[in-house]
């Protein structure tokens, strides 16, 4: 959603609604496999069970939350904050296990309170130190999750639980769909000025896409529970094609949907940067060419003369309409900022493990970049993000 450039507001509740579709998932499953494993219970009990779960698994992790954001803020070390935030997330999940209330949702909620308590007071370099540790992690998982799959099933598997797949994923999506377009129906008749416009109900039933959550859920059914490969084997299946299909469909359906802030401006120069870019990279070849005499005088002339022309037009046009667009001028430069910051860091860095510098000036200039490249990033997320490369982050 953030690369799509869709309204801020429209982003804000779809990854608050699948945090809470998450959490949410975690506390059913955990009920309904209680169920399961110690015989029939009343409706009105097992939501009892979930309530109490849910409301539970909310307070421990507000209380484990609050508890560590006083002691993150008082580490003065990256390490010791990655290390105590690691503490945090696994005392919130085994103590609300503990007190049979969910995990899961506490181990959110910490999280949630640390944020909005503790970043800021943290420093730059424990900011990016922290997001880059748990974007990994959260990456890690993911990897070993498909991999587990890959590990327990097969091909055959697979393609022989595909008419239950197809079925799992028309109900998943029939499911969406009316929980979506039928609370919202009714929350416009009731309260007609907070009312969801129909373009983003349709990007809140396309973009309910499955990740490794579903995966790990069914690994964890019990190794004797009847029907566990053929529902890891769904469970896989309907994840992959959510990945696949409706990944690659979000997109055009925000275009298709007017909800995508694309700038015709941007676009254009975009497309003069990409000439820009590939017309200098040829003139650079062809020196090269020219310097190891694998290319005649009058050739190199001649198409010298052609790409030089194609840089000049296109440095032309992207001046024409940074002039026009002053907003698109200052992201770019804002985009390049970052990566030049990113190049200050990489040399720092190499100085430093080489002994030119002294590890305490490396470690003041790299916080100064740090400070640098939040701030950067805060104006780039509010200006709308111009990704020119990925930005590169310091080696610990």
């Amino acid at each position: 959603y953030r690369r799509a450039a869709v309204p801020g507001r429209l982003s804000s509740i779809v990854l608050g609604e699948s945090l809470f579709n998450d959490g949410t998932a975690l506390v059913a499953y955990a009920a309904i496999a209680g169920v399961v494993a110690g015989g029939a219970v009343a409706v009105p009990v097992l939501a009892a069970r979930v309530v109490l779960a849910t409301a539970g698994g909310l307070a421990v992790g507000l209380a484990l939350g609050l508890v560590g954001s006083f002691v993150i803020r008082r580490a003065e070390d990256p390490l010791a904050e990655i290390m105590a935030t690691t503490a945090l997330a696994f005392a919130a999940f085994v103590g609300a296990e503990e007190l049979h209330v969910s995990g899961a949702i506490a181990g959110v909620t910490a999280g949630l309170t640390v944020g909005a308590t503790a970043r800021r007071t943290l420093s730059p370099s424990s900011q990016v130190a922290i997001h880059s540790f748990w974007e990994y992690m959260a990456f890690g998982v993911n990897t070993f999750l498909f991999l587990l799959v890959g590990l327990s099933s097969s091909p055959t598997t697979l393609l022989s639980s595909a008419p239950q797949t197809a079925i799992a994923v028309a109900c998943v999506f029939a499911g969406r769909a009316v929980a979506i377009y039928l609370p919202f129906l009714v929350l416009g008749w009731v309260r007609p000025s907070q009312a969801i416009p129909p373009r983003w109900q349709h990007v809140f039933v396309i973009g309910n896409i499955k990740g490794a959550l579903s995966i790990a859920l069914a690994l964890g059914l019990p190794k004797d529970m009847p029907f566990r490969p053929l529902l890891v084997d769904v469970a896989f299946g309907v994840t992959f094609i959510s990945l696949v299909v409706q990944g690659l469909l979000l997109g055009r359906a925000l275009n298709w949907l007017g909800l995508t802030r694309r700038d015709p401006l941007l676009s254009a120069a975009s497309e003069h940067q990409a000439k820009l870019v590939t017309a200098r990279a040829a003139r650079a070849e062809l020196d090269t060419l020219l310097a190891n005499g694998m290319v005649p005088r009058m050739a190199y002339e001649r198409l010298r003369s052609e790409y030089q022309v194609t840089i000049a037009e296109a440095e032309r046009e992207i001046r024409r309409l940074q002039d026009r667009n002053i907003a698109q001028g200052a992201r770019l430069l804002l985009a390049v900022r970052r990566r030049l910051i990113d190049a200050e860091r990489a040399a720092l860095t190499a100085a430093e493990r080489t002994g030119l510098i002294d590890v305490d000036v490396a470690e003041r200039h790299l916080l100064r970049l740090d400070e640098r490249t939040l701030a950067l990033e805060r104006l780039i997320h509010a200006a709308g993000d111009i990704d020119i490369g990925p930005a590169r982050e310091r080696a610990s």
